[in-house]
């Protein structure tokens, strides 16, 4: 792995003052983050160049894995200065702007607001929904996060975002699956990381079961059920769980498709995993991954809720958060 700052269009590879390096990314946030560390020293010999907030720093495993800018400086120790840094999604998180979409198509409308803040688009999954709707005083990432509810309700589908080689990418959930190598040395042959798992935990809950999902529409003192979904066997073996909604005019049409919708993606139980595995870059968030552990009987696809790679002493690997996969 080899790391790089830009500035004032030059180019400083920093890899060898690197110490401890943590690239991390999940489906709850949008971007992903880069934690890093450099020695430091006020003897004359030590290098004197300096790493600022608002510097570009990239890094690079024969391929570019991330690119983003430095947001915060720590002086953490009398020998080292650690920093932080967020791709170029970090910029939506932060901005907000007054935004009126009329009957535009939700992926259209996704790509119209990252043009104006200069994200590049790489490829956006076709969409159904229309937007009709007035954004003020929401950030860019909020008005996304609105968007993709809104394609949630009509059509069921949950969508992944984020940047790849500079490129803004939205995608389907659970289309993309990944298979990770690691090789221990240049003379022996990569392997498959999930044949090495380490600190695997699993647990179950139906804690945020929901069995039945109602949406309802009025004001508060005239309220009435406009769609309902429900799954009989489950409320006869866990009891009722019951999920209410509320609706606006303007979604009374799309009332039961949000029911049904709902009842899919809360009626179940949760299972959740964390494993430790030797690194590969490819592995991110958003991605399936296939596993097969022994000790807490993992076998078959999970999805990768979040991701974190970390390199230490030449030695790479990574934490996963999983979630059990359904069909």
């Amino acid at each position: 792995m080899n790391i790089y700052i830009v500035k004032d269009d030059k180019t400083y590879d920093i890899t060898s003052f690197v110490g401890n390096a943590t690239w991390s990314d999940s489906v709850d946030t949008l971007g992903s983050q880069l934690d890093f560390s450099t020695g430091y020293s006020n003897e004359k010999f030590f290098p004197a160049f300096d790493i600022e907030c608002g510097d570009i720093v990239v890094v690079t495993e024969k391929s570019e894995i991330f690119r983003g800018i430095i947001v915060s400086k720590d002086f953490s120790s009398y020998s080292e200065k650690s920093y932080t840094a967020f791709d170029f999604l970090w910029y939506l998180n932060k901005s907000k702007i007054i935004k009126q979409f009329n009957g535009v198509n939700a992926g259209d409308a996704i790509g119209q607001l990252c043009s104006e803040f200069s994200i590049k688009i790489g490829t956006i999954a076709p969409m159904r929904c229309l937007v009709n709707h007035i954004y003020y005083e929401n950030t860019v990432s909020e008005i996304i996060e609105d968007i993709l509810e809104q394609e949630f309700n009509e059509t069921g589908k949950t969508y992944i975002k984020e940047i790849d080689k500079g490129n803004f990418n939205i995608f389907e959930k659970g289309s993309k699956t990944v298979r990770g190598y690691y090789t221990p040395a240049s003379n022996i042959a990569p392997f498959d990381v999930t044949l090495a798992p380490a600190m695997p935990s699993r647990s179950f809950s139906i804690e945020d079961m929901k069995n039945s999902v109602l949406i309802i529409a009025g004001e508060e003192n005239a309220v009435y059920t406009v769609g309902k979904a429900q799954d009989t066997e489950s409320i006869s073996k866990y009891g009722l769980l019951q999920e209410i909604e509320t609706v606006d005019d303007e979604n009374l049409n799309k009332a039961q498709n949000i029911a049904e919708n709902r009842l899919k993606e809360f009626n179940k139980i949760s299972e959740n995993v964390s494993i430790q595995l030797l690194g590969d870059f490819n592995v991110r968030a958003g991605r399936v991954i296939k596993i097969k552990e022994d000790y807490t009987g993992l076998d078959g696809e999970y999805f990768i809720k979040s991701c974190s790679h970390s390199v230490s002493s030449t030695i790479h690997t990574m934490d996963l958060e999983l979630e059990r996969i359904y069909k």
